[in-house]
This record gives structure tokens, C-alpha cells and sequence, in this order.
């Protein structure tokens, strides 16, 4: 069975133990993980379907903003941001190329 595609943008607000947007057809699912490694957050969001089934949407990146995290998820990415306990909102995708400029003399 294949899953629909997945809306992520928008303000989700806690319902219960989950978060849910009236734009979206799914709830997410901020977890903390029992055993972080360094190349984990210690914090990931999981996808909760209709049909009860879970899957993975990414680890909560930090970024240099309080509380605003970056997630990918298919190869998109997305800043996520944090404003109370029972808020947060998916309001825009991050480019993830940098640009590194070296100047020197010769």
C-alpha cells in the first residue's frame, strides 16, 4: 500500500501526545531517542498516518536561532521552529548549499 504525500507546512498544535494541522493529512510525533550517538540528534520527528502506521521523518537539526531546528524529509528540506510547548510551525525550506569565499594575497 502505497502512502500519500505528505504535507508539511504550516502550524502544527499539540493534540494529546501528537501534533496535528488542519492542512495535513497526518499527525507528527516529536521524539527523544533512548541512545543518541554524535551523528544523531538527540531529538527526531516520526510521520503518524490515518491508518496508525509510522514512519520516519527526520532527525531536529540545531540551527544558530533558538529553538528553530532544520529537517529534511524526501530530499526536501525545511526549517522547523518551535514558539511554545503545544506549538511549532514548518514555515520554509533551507538551501543547503554554502558558499565558502578564501581571499588571499599573492
Amino acid at each position: 500500500m502505497k502512502l500519500k504525500s505528505v504535507q508539511l507546512l504550516g502550524t502544527w498544535v499539540k493534540n494529546t501526545n501528537e501534533y496535528v494541522n488542519n492542512n495535513s493529512n497526518v499527525a507528527l510525533l516529536i521524539v527523544n531517542r533512548k541512545h543518541c550517538t554524535e551523528n544523531k540528534p538527540p531529538t527526531y520527528a516520526l510521520i503518524k498516518h490515518h491508518n496508525e502506521q509510522r514512519e520516519y521523518l527526520s532527525g531536529l537539526y540545531p540551527t544558530d536561532t533558538y529553538n528553530r531546528f532544520r529537517i529534511d524529509y524526501k530530499g526536501k528540506n525545511y526549517i522547523i521552529t518551535f514558539t511554545e510547548n503545544t506549538l511549532f510551525t514548518i514555515e520554509q525550506k533551507w538551501c543547503s548549499y554554502i558558499i565558502i569565499t578564501f581571499t588571499y594575497n599573492l
